[in-house]
């Protein structure tokens, strides 16, 4: 009774969260649930006990605080003498007990997030996916509740069970970090950041199910698959001594919430004896030259901005993917703000004291190298995310009257406009960065080597514009073999031939990295070569434009003159 009436007041609040609870809270899914969380806390809880040495046959263990007697040979254990198993008057080892509930803590931990990730993030992928193909996600989309409230019911409706199960860790867990003299607030602000972590990855992933509805069992498998291996990679680079490379790296890292474990064992009472997360690299990890990651309490708030505004970019984007699916996931105008917010992120870790040299390069050279390629990366995915469909391009083209705002904030208009100014933001930012961060030497033919980067960008994406303005069901496929094979086959060429960018600059020009090749290449021909990609992008932008006259001529028009 008091169950049902819980679930009509949350009916009230958000009507899809009471129709996904309704659907999946059975007694038998409950009681499976409980089943599967208790069973498998209880199996780590085990293994480590069994972990623990017994009195009279075990001599030294890592949980052990005894010393060895005076006749005791170091050389024949591997273990320091300080873990030597000592029983007092009653027979019982003086063990290390904050030590195993900080190890309890920390496996509970790292175990329950990957099992709620992957497993919520399959689930909503699944669940979105079945209801387009039903049809059933049509009706919803009929009820008076907005895009946002819908997505706020299935994150929080869809992985119910995997939540079921977290909250019957939680009692063991939360006591685990108390008994290994973990602070209280430290503890507190830890399930803060998970919380906000699965609301950035699970939000992420109802837009992904969004994009493209096909085959839902296959994204959803595609997604938990390739987010496996990056929070596993993520999470084995924490694992390591030293995890801080002094670049863009590290900001990417921070998407991982088990850094908090870092300030969490520090912060216990057997800090000195963990094995894991037990290292303080972090603290050398900056942002403009502020180490913000000294403190774990600051770290953890600027964990939970990151995460608050992520998950504020995919709500906004699934608003309007939600309503029109063949919409763009974003507008013109805020793909600017997006790119200026990243370009800033990206920027404030790349300026970060380099760790080594590379090669005769500059130390920041090879920051920048990889700040400018992950720009480069996100350009051509935002060229996808900001191109309309062909029908909305058509009537655009039919209808648009010359003003040219509609290159810039349309709607249905071609997104070529858009990315240049994106392009513009990105490369300006980092050459202007080159520009004063790096040594005199460099800082010319480096800077220039971005804007040619930002130029290849913008040929390409024009390229692409071209094939997505054909007729057909393919389009948006043939682009990005395009874009992908420009970007490659270049290398592949000038690898085959043996072209050595100290030797002969001038063809990697027009690769995707022509910055390895300006430092021995003069003013003059790296001058000459921007000139032809403005001149190539030019004379492309102009068949494009020919191309949008051409289909906002009338059908009579379109079939009795060939299009070109």
């Amino acid at each position: 009774m008091v169950f049902h009436q819980w679930l009509d007041r949350i009916g009230d609040w958000n009507p899809q969260l009471f129709r996904e609870l309704k659907g999946r809270l059975s007694k038998k899914a409950l009681g499976l649930a409980a089943i599967a969380s208790l069973f498998t806390q209880g199996i780590f809880y085990l293994s480590l006990r069994i972990a623990l040495p017994s009195a009279g046959i075990s001599t030294t263990n890592h949980y052990c605080i005894g010393r060895a007697p005076a006749d005791f040979d170091p050389n024949s254990h591997l273990i320091h003498s300080q873990n030597f198993c000592v029983a007092d008057a009653a027979g019982n080892l003086n063990l290390n007990w904050p030590l195993w509930w900080t190890d309890l803590f920390i496996t509970l931990s790292v175990v329950g997030f990957f099992v709620a990730l992957l497993g919520g993030v399959y689930l909503l992928i699944q669940d979105l996916g079945k209801e387009q193909k039903a049809g059933t996600l049509n009706f919803v989309k009929l009820s008076p509740q907005s895009a946002q409230a819908i997505a706020i019911g299935k994150i929080l409706g869809v992985p119910s069970l995997i939540y079921v199960g977290l909250a019957l860790v939680f009692p063991l867990h939360f006591w685990a970090g108390l008994r290994g003299g973990i602070p209280l607030p430290l503890i507190l602000l830890f399930y803060g950041v998970i919380t906000a972590s699965y609301g950035f990855f699970y939000s992420g992933a109802a837009l992904y199910s969004l994009v493209n509805p096909t085959q839902p069992a296959l994204k959803a498998w595609l997604a938990t698959g390739g987010l496996f291996y990056l929070m596993m990679g993520s999470t084995t680079f924490l694992l390591q001594e030293n995890s801080h490379v002094g670049n863009l790296i590290d900001g990417v890292n921070l998407f991982n919430p088990l850094h908090m474990l870092v300030y969490l064992g520090q912060a216990s009472a057997a800090a000195e004896q963990l094995l894991t997360f037990n290292y303080d690299s972090l603290a050398d990890v900056s942002f403009f030259r502020v180490y913000l990651w000294e403190n774990g309490a600051i770290a953890g708030l600027i964990y939970l901005l990151l995460y608050g505004m992520g998950i504020y970019w995919f709500l906004q984007a699934f608003r309007r993917k939600f309503h029109y699916l063949n919409g763009t996931l974003l507008s013109k105008k805020q793909s600017y703000s997006l790119t200026a917010l990243l370009t800033i992120f990206g920027l404030g870790f790349t300026v970060q004291s380099p760790l080594g040299a590379i090669a005769n390069h500059n130390d920041w050279l090879f920051n920048f190298l990889l700040l400018s390629l992950a720009g480069s990366c996100y350009l051509f995915a935002l060229m996808a995310v900001l191109s309309p469909s062909f029908q909305s391009l058509q009537d655009w083209s039919r209808y648009q009257k010359g003003e040219w705002q509609d290159w810039f904030f349309g709607e249905r208009s071609p997104a070529i406009g858009a990315v240049m100014v994106n392009v513009a933001i990105v490369t300006g930012a980092i050459a202007l960065a080159v520009a004063v961060i790096v040594a005199p030497p460099y800082k010319i033919s480096f800077a220039l080597g971005v804007v040619m980067q930002g130029l290849m960008v913008v040929l390409l994406c024009v390229v692409a514009q071209r094939v997505l303005l054909k007729k057909g069901k393919r389009q948006g496929i043939g682009a990005t073999i395009l874009v992908t094979s420009g970007v490659i086959l270049p290398f592949i060429f000038l690898g085959i031939n043996g072209v050595n960018p100290e030797l002969q600059a001038a063809p990697w020009f027009w690769t995707i990295i022509p910055m390895v090749a300006t430092e021995n290449a003069s003013l003059a021909s790296i001058f000459l070569t921007i000139l032809g990609q403005v001149g190539a992008i030019a004379v492309l932008h102009r068949v494009v434009g020919r191309r949008i006259q051409q289909l906002g001529t009338s059908e009579l028009k379109q079939i009795l003159t060939p299009a070109g």
